[in-house]
């Protein structure tokens, strides 16, 4: 009995392949992830936290929290 190629494999199996379910969640992940960082920076700047302060805190430039901060108005 031969084992059957990757190719063979593919072709028979129902539903995506893997990496585009990786492909698909990586996605989500990453707005999700978007979404929680524009929402973390407008509570932090409502606190009074400056842009500077909040970059700081993010690992950004000012200029990204400036961003942001403009994506949710």
């Amino acid at each position: 009995m031969t084992t059957p190629s990757y190719a063979e494999l593919v072709a028979v199996r129902d539903g995506p392949l893997i990496v585009q379910l990786l492909t698909e969640s990586s996605k989500a992940l990453d707005t999700s992830g978007a979404n929680v960082r524009r929402a973390e920076a407008h509570a932090l700047y409502a606190e009074g936290l400056t842009m500077e302060q909040i970059a700081e805190r993010f690992g950004v430039t000012r200029q990204r929290v400036s961003i942001l901060l403009k994506a949710r108005e």
